[in-house]
């Protein structure tokens, strides 16, 4: 099922017409069609609650994680602590899609500094028979394993001093309080950190263009950006003009620098895109600006959590990425927790 992190309501209404067994139907429908899935055998119910290990492979890529239900406190308490804030929308928009569907149907992920005892139990879970392996269509590899070991697992992670929520800050933020939430935990060192792209709004370009006069800036045409800076291609009447701005080599420093210029943007999570894709994206008139961040260190995020700071909405994406829906809980059997 893809991701639906960035899509519009129409569009995600409009793929859930075309997909009728896709994360958007889903979500448009709700229990019913967790209903129509489970005698499909579309979704297979497991026996009891259960931890599971998910390995993915992609693009010369892996990355492993346990899947399990987490104590929700765990985010609230600063167990688990966030880089950057949650987007006020998104979460009370998955509050009103869990309720609606009656499962966690998008995992939040958690980094962690996995132990030697936690990275032997994750060999031996995958030294067992997969329950499923299969290749999706973007060219992952995905082999799932039923976790057989949750008790030595839970112990594990009791020693486990704190977590980085990578992403799913606003499907982690409704259920801070109480309950249960599907999380994937993820070794660290599994873990590849990418800055964002940042859209400012047509509105905002005029205003954007006279900021960062003001903070010595270079033409740059087809020149990639140098480590510590920010391309920028900002629509006005003449046309498209990039930009070479100097930033603090911090990233954290850097992002809140392009948000104080952009006087509160629209962040768009993305990989690298080629200068050519975001020309095209101001050309059409996606934003009247595009901003293109060095990448981040973790340890950087890591410092900058640390502190109690928080970077914007969807400043960052990690890879490789996860697929949406690829495991759900139900709420009223997500009992297995593996936080104290």
């Amino acid at each position: 099922m893809a991701r639906l992190d960035h899509h519009s309501e129409p569009d995600r209404r409009l793929h859930a017409e075309r997909t009728p067994r896709s994360l958007a139907a889903l979500l448009e429908r709700g229990t019913p069609l967790v209903q129509e899935l489970l005698e499909s055998r579309a979704l297979i119910r497991h026996a009891e609650p259960a931890m599971f290990m998910h390995r993915q492979v992609h693009a010369g890529r892996t990355s492993v994680a346990l899947v399990a239900c987490v104590e929700s406190g765990v985010f609230g308490s600063q167990v688990v602590r966030p880089h950057r804030r949650a987007h006020a929308d998104r979460a009370a928009s998955w509050q009103r899609h869990t309720s609606h569907v009656g499962v966690h149907a998008d995992p939040t992920i958690v980094g962690f500094d996995a132990t030697p005892e936690i990275l032997d139990l994750f060999e031996r879970e995958m030294n067992d028979r997969p329950l499923f392996h299969v290749v999706a269509e973007d060219g992952a590899t995905h082999t799932l394993w039923l976790g057989t070991r949750a008790e030595a697992l839970a112990r594990a992670f009791g020693e486990v001093r704190e977590g980085l929520l990578l992403e799913g800050h606003h499907r982690a933020a409704p259920h801070a309080a109480s309950g249960d939430t599907l999380t994937m935990l993820v070794p660290m060192e599994h873990v590849a950190g990418r800055a964002s792209i940042a859209g400012i709004g047509v509105d905002r370009s005029a205003a954007f263009l006279t900021a960062s006069k003001a903070v010595r800036v270079a033409d740059m045409t087809g020149v990639a950006p140098a480590p510590g800076c920010a391309l920028v291609c900002a629509a006005d009447p003449g046309g498209v003009a990039w930009f070479c701005c100097e930033m603090s080599e911090r990233f954290e420093q850097a992002v809140l620098q392009v948000e104080a210029w952009a006087g509160g943007a629209s962040w768009k999570a993305g990989s690298r895109m080629h200068q050519d894709a975001i020309e095209a994206q101001v050309r059409a008139g996606a934003a009247g600006c595009m901003i293109l961040v060095a990448d981040p260190e973790l340890s950087e995020l890591r410092g900058l959590s640390a502190d109690g700071r928080l970077l914007p909405e969807a400043s960052t994406w990690f890879e490789p990425r996860f697929r949406s829906g690829l495991c759900m809980a139900e709420l009223e059997r997500a009992a297995t927790t593996i936080s104290r």
